[in-house]
């Protein structure tokens, strides 16, 4: 039996957005985890990007996530973001 989000996927503007949120949600907790790992306050981690401590917050909430951003947010905690295409 095929279930409702199964269904949903099939049209395609849903399966847009679907992609697009779920890589931001996955991002928005791996920077969150990493923070928390680090010891890193909303506040310390803006203060380290040299951004505003809303800046940070409005990534963490899913706002204004380019990957420009987000490569310059992953050097800041010692990382780097590697992407693949998966069918």
């Amino acid at each position: 039996m095929e279930s409702y989000l199964d269904k949903q996927l099939k049209n395609p503007e849903f399966a847009k957005v679907y992609a697009e949120e779920g890589l931001i949600n996955d991002f928005t907790e791996l920077l969150a985890t990493e923070m928390k790992k680090q010891g890193l306050t909303k506040k310390s981690f803006a203060k380290k990007l040299g951004v505003s401590e809303r800046n940070v917050t409005r990534v963490l909430q899913g706002y204004k996530v380019s990957l420009r951003k987000a490569a310059r947010m992953a050097h800041a905690l010692g990382f780097k973001i590697e992407m693949q295409f998966v069918k």
